[in-house]
């Protein structure tokens, strides 16, 4: 977790507000701190094998090309790059001003910001990392998971978190999530009327049911609930063989982007 008068220089630049959004904590050190233990957490949980004179070798510190998928600020893609200094690591976001702050951030580095996965190659990645992304994903999680399923490489992990059902509750009793949250089986949505990815919706799976929605692409390789901080939850997945209706997810999609488009021109946000 080391830092630099040079990084510390451009950190100062970066609009608090922002931190505060993917971070909670704004400081520079609140977020290298983050950053270091979520790459750590990433690190500990993926598979080890054995090299030299029976040495142990992390996945993550042998993988050639990363994704990370939901990448914000780059508060992990930062850590990641001291940990496989050698991979291409790509950062993936929809948030226009992420981006440009994330870019700003990493200046000099070679790392690659995206905000599309429509022109990532298929089977490209040996490791994507997906953190704080489908907690806040509802109707369109079954085609963001194809989406990481068609990046994926055959022998590649996922590594991705969720939120279950015992942190909505321990949430909710302490009164920062509202009684009446949405519910359908097997999960819980809070701010069910925000955007579709936005920081004002939460989405909380029991396990069991988590795992059956990755099942339908995946073959699950890790479930620990509660892994990460003692608050989000980790699976780490593997591509599986399957056919995928890509069509049919992606016309879901796009009629959850329809909607949010014409509810934002709907209160005069954008104009066209």
């Amino acid at each position: 977790m080391a830092t630099d008068a040079k990084f510390s220089e451009l950190f100062k630049a970066v609009p608090n507000n922002l931190v505060v959004k993917v971070n909670g904590d704004g400081s520079e050190q609140g977020f290298r701190h983050v950053g270091f233990h979520i790459a750590e957490g990433i690190e500990s949980e993926l598979p080890k094998t054995k090299g030299f004179l029976g040495s142990e070798k992390s996945f993550l510190r042998q993988s050639k090309r990363i994704l990370d998928f939901g990448s914000g600020l780059g508060r992990v893609i930062l850590e990641l790059m001291d940990r496989a200094p050698k991979a291409e690591i790509t950062g993936f976001d929809i948030d226009p001003m992420m981006n440009r702050w994330a870019e700003h951030l990493l200046t000099g580095k070679k790392i690659k910001i995206v905000s599309s996965t429509l022109d990532l190659p298929d089977g490209h990645f040996d490791l994507i990392t997906i953190v704080s992304v489908f907690t806040h994903l509802d109707k369109t999680t079954d085609f963001w998971l194809s989406e990481v399923h068609r990046l994926l490489s055959k022998n590649g992990f996922a590594f991705i978190t969720y939120m279950d059902d015992t942190l909505f509750e321990e949430m909710k009793t302490k009164g920062a999530h509202p009684k009446n949250a949405s519910t359908a089986a097997g999960k819980y949505v809070v701010g069910a009327e925000s955007a579709e990815g936005g920081a004002g919706m939460g989405t909380y799976y029991t396990t069991p049911h988590w795992k059956q929605v990755l099942e339908k692409y995946f073959n699950v390789e890790v479930l620990k609930p509660r892994g990460l901080f003692r608050h989000q939850s980790i699976s780490i997945v593997t591509r599986k063989d399957v056919q995928i209706d890509r069509l049919g997810l992606y016309r879901t999609y796009m009629a959850s982007l329809e909607q949010e488009i014409y509810d934002l021109r709907r209160k005069h946000e954008i104009a066209y």
